[in-house]
């Protein structure tokens, strides 16, 4: 399920919050803290990619929140297709400049830590897949850059590929063939065994549990969104109200002391 360990990250961190009063929620608040709203975030930006690679074709084989261990985070996406095996990763840079150049991620101007943990993700990826089918795998690291106000790549690092959303599907169906259908078939089978991914922490939870739990929060949202926008209209439509009353006011006034003259 795509973002599971994100939506699992998220709801642990949500449930620790105290429960809103009735008064908060009347006025809109938002039921998510500074980090819940992170974690929250995260999960919006992994779904919004996932719903992107469904619309590979259908050669292609995505698998998603690949597991890597305690005190790992996991693979965002693995897709595996006629151009290979992919580890996708998203990363939210909110509207900041991001630039690739001479083998680094810059952000805003500062470099990030984005390309490094690709490539750790890749490197990983291959040592399971090759174990587990007892050869070399290779891989390809892409990072999907949500919401940039510009992306600028003046030279793409050796196996990573940057790119926003809108592109993503077009450039891995871009890339040149190298697998074919008895390979492709191979490597998914392998990758979507457990056992593949050694270290694994814990059981996944259910993920129909998961996507209830967070599509209950996800509406609290919504709702709290919506009862701000109403207060804001109705302050604004008080305040106008008071305007033209005083308006009105100092017009009645004005014509009174004209009468009178």
């Amino acid at each position: 399920m795509p973002a599971h360990g994100a939506m699992t990250g998220f709801l642990a961190c949500h449930d620790q919050a105290p429960p809103q009063s009735r008064l908060a929620r009347s006025f809109g608040a938002s039921p998510l803290d500074e980090e819940s709203g992170q974690r929250y975030r995260r999960v919006l930006r992994e779904l919004g990619v996932g719903e992107c690679l469904a619309r590979l074709d259908p050669r292609w084989t995505v698998l998603h929140a690949i597991p890597q261990g305690e005190g790992q985070v996991d693979i965002d996406h693995l897709a595996i297709g006629p151009a290979g095996v992919f580890c996708i990763r998203t990363i939210d840079v909110g509207q900041q400049r991001v630039s690739v150049a001479r083998g680094s991620l810059r952000v805003a101007g500062s470099t990030s830590s984005h390309l490094r943990e690709s490539e750790f993700e890749v490197g990983r990826a291959e040592r399971a897949l090759g174990v587990a089918q007892g050869s070399p795998v290779k891989a390809i690291g892409v990072i999907v850059v949500v919401d940039p106000h510009s992306i600028t790549v003046r030279d793409m690092p050796r196996d990573v590929v940057v790119v926003a959303p809108v592109g993503l599907v077009r450039a891995l169906e871009a890339l040149p063939t190298c697998l074919d259908e008895h390979e492709i078939r191979r490597l998914v089978a392998q990758a979507e065994k457990p056992s593949t991914w050694r270290g694994i922490a814990a059981v996944p939870q259910d993920g129909d549990e998961l996507r209830t739990r967070f599509t209950a929060v996800h509406r609290q949202v919504r709702t709290a969104r919506v009862v701000r926008r109403r207060w804001i209209v109705a302050i604004s439509s008080a305040l106008l109200g008071v305007v033209f009353l005083a308006a009105w006011g100092i017009v009645l006034a004005t014509t009174a002391n004209y009468s009178l003259h």
